[in-house]
């Protein structure tokens, strides 16, 4: 799906007619290009399998001074890092240790070898049932903006907590019998911690 195929499904769903170009300087598209990346990271707070990658990180010859770790890496900016799931050591097993991420910055006392992240995936890269969780969402978030409608907003969350549990049996399906699921989390990216996965309740 490209983004101006979401952005008509958009419009579509709230009553609007399709538009052809995304810089037509309509209303509808100003509204939308400015609530897609918002929309878009936080669809990717969960660790859909289309978004999740493994890339080795390599340490900055001249850590900072006044950080308390002894090693610091460049985390991945192409696709850029959302949040880290596992660090990676030299025998490419996950160890669960302490760190820290500052900006696209990660400090560890321990040598790593790789980082198994989320990365910021745009809607075209993202598989059939993330890709419609991404329309549903932004159909909820751009309904109060285009429609003024606050009453169908909050019906829209009803649609929203039905699509999501659809993606995740989907999402079951696609990584295995050994995934059980999980819910949307609140956080993008961690400050300091010791587990490799950071959930709200």
């Amino acid at each position: 799906m490209t983004r101006i195929e979401l952005f008509n499904q958009v419009l579509i769903a709230l009553g609007f007619a399709r538009r052809d170009d995304p810089d037509d300087g309509s209303e509808e598209f100003l509204i939308l290009n400015e609530l897609y990346p918002l929309v878009r990271d936080e669809i990717l707070r969960r660790p859909w399998s289309c978004a999740v990658r493994r890339m080795e990180v390599h340490e900055l010859a001249d850590p900072d001074p006044l950080a308390r770790w002894k090693h610091v890496y460049q985390l991945p900016v192409d696709p850029k890092c959302l949040e880290i799931l596992e660090l990676l050591f030299e025998d490419n097993e996950p160890v669960d240790v302490r760190y820290e991420v500052e900006g696209d910055k990660l400090y560890v006392d321990e040598p790593v070898k790789a980082v198994r992240y989320v990365a910021q995936i745009d809607v075209w890269d993202m598989d059939p049932h993330v890709a419609h969780l991404m329309m549903v969402r932004l159909t909820m978030r751009a309904t109060f903006p285009l429609k003024g409608d606050q009453r169908r907003t909050m019906m829209l969350r009803e649609e929203w907590e039905q699509a999501f549990a659809e993606a995740n049996q989907k999402e079951i399906r696609v990584r295995g019998p050994g995934f059980t699921g999980d819910k949307p989390r609140s956080k993008i990216m961690s400050g300091t911690s010791s587990k490799r996965y950071h959930r709200s309740s």
